[in-house]
């Protein structure tokens, strides 16, 4: 709907709940059916007309605003106040247009009628009447019958799992830019709905299921040690992710209703933090990518990720050797050995404190020499000499703050050294199971240490 030239549109509320690991195939169910019967035609019009629906309090409208435009670029309509329901009532409206998908924003200065505010994402329809007829056909209730606002038609219907939306019509047609990445409605159903309302959702949407995992690893949804079922949808209304779980969810997951996807996460999110965002959770690398979530001011909760290039299944780290610490007993002659026999070009030599050292190199590789002063205790060999032994391994990374925060969610003890405040891990210890230490930092040329 849309007031004073501003689009409205009143959304999808995803029912958080639901279980962990139901691996039948939504495929094969609807095999079992007969085949669906089609609308005559697409009632969807496009992803850039279904809007997330935001719902905050009046004084917290401008600080949202402001951050989630700083975030992620575009720009607002203008605040307009209006009734919008069936019902009388009062809200603030406010909507955004930006290249990862748009929202309309709602300050209630009344209460809110039920059930408005459990719906969460609205989708525009060509033909109001023929949405109302396959969305009926395809299982869904009609929760709030169609009803007439100043230049449209609204309605708000339910799936089974619980999952509210909206459908809306213009009486003059709007024209929107297309988005630069549509954005995932996050779905959080019980495994007992989750087939009839992914087939439904399907028929009604005219779209398809383009994934269908039984056994995801649920540490992406902050069950670590977990399988889920994860479903992927895309259809003319956008993308969909639903999550069949337990219901036994940590927070924030089944607040998150929204995911955007952006080229630069560590970018996206040191704008968002910089203007009232916080972390709720993540980094966190699945795999195919890198998933955060967010809450902005005024409360709202969404996921951010960015696409991670793939990586071979025998390195899934993308380890690369960096360079290797050695205690040796005399350090002049180990050296000269390393240049003499391997070929190595000594790039520094001093003290750390009483410590001296050298640090040696060829292409792609490093070898840093430690001379450990008297006073420290050392392993003795047979001669009554300190016994030569490896300090550590060093490795390197593309993206060293990606990978702790990947080991860091498997429960992995990692620790950081000389860390900028705030700023992103560059180099970080962990010890093998023998106590080892083992250090990764970033992927440059070896400077050993």
């Amino acid at each position: 709907m849309k007031i004073n030239g501003h689009p409205w549109a009143l959304a999808a509320s995803l029912a958080a709940a639901a279980a962990c690991a139901a691996p039948a195939n939504i495929a094969s169910a609807a095999d079992a059916n007969s085949p669906p019967r089609m609308t005559e035609r697409d009632v969807a019009v496009g992803p850039q007309y279904g809007p997330t629906h935001v719902y905050v309090r009046p004084a917290d409208l401008d600080a949202f605003v402001n951050s989630f435009l700083a975030t992620f670029g575009g720009h607002a309509g203008k605040p307009v106040t209006a009734s919008v329901t069936p019902t009388p009532s009062s809200t603030q409206f406010q909507y955004l247009w930006t290249p990862v998908g748009n929202l309309s924003t709602f300050a209630y200065r009344t209460p809110v009628p039920f059930p408005f505010g459990q719906e969460r994402v609205g989708y525009l329809v060509s033909n109001m009447d023929q949405a109302i007829a396959a969305a009926r056909a395809a299982g869904a209730d009609v929760i709030v019958q169609p009803f007439k606002d100043p230049i449209g038609i609204d309605a708000l219907i339910e799936w089974p799992g619980g999952v509210k939306m909206q459908l809306y019509r213009h009486f003059t047609p709007p024209a929107y830019e297309p988005l630069s990445s549509v954005p995932e409605s996050r779905v959080y159903v019980s495994r007992e709905s989750v087939n009839a309302f992914v087939t439904g959702f399907v028929r009604f949407s005219r779209g398809k299921v383009t994934a269908d995992d039984g056994q995801v690893d649920a540490a992406e949804i902050g069950s670590p040690g977990r399988t889920y079922r994860r479903v992927r949808l895309d259809s003319e209304f956008g993308k969909m992710q639903i999550m069949a779980t337990d219901g036994h969810l940590p927070y924030p997951f089944g607040y998150d209703i929204s995911g955007y996807e952006v080229s630069d996460l560590v970018g996206t999110l040191a704008k968002a933090g910089s203007h009232g965002a916080k972390v709720l959770f993540g980094p966190y690398e699945s795999g195919e990518r890198s998933t955060v979530i967010v809450q902005f001011p005024g409360g709202y909760i969404a996921e951010i990720h960015s696409s991670v290039p793939p990586r071979s299944q025998d390195n899934p780290l993308g380890l690369k050797p960096h360079h290797i610490t050695a205690a040796v007993n005399d350090l002049d002659r180990a050296v000269k050995w390393y240049q003499a026999v391997l070929g190595f070009k000594l790039m520094e030599r001093g003290n750390h404190g009483a410590v001296q050292f050298a640090e040696l190199a060829i292409p792609g590789f490093g070898v840093a020499l430690v001379k450990i002063p008297e006073s420290v205790p050392a392993a003795q060999t047979s001669a009554g000499q300190a016994a030569p032994s490896w300090i550590h391994i060093v490795f390197s990374v593309a993206d060293p703050d990606r990978t702790f925060q990947q080991l860091k969610n498997r429960g992995i003890d990692v620790t950081t050294r000389n860390r900028p405040t705030n700023g992103p891990v560059t180099s970080f210890l962990l010890h093998d199971s023998e106590g080892n230490e083992i250090e990764i930092l970033a992927d440059t040329e070896p400077v050993p240490r």
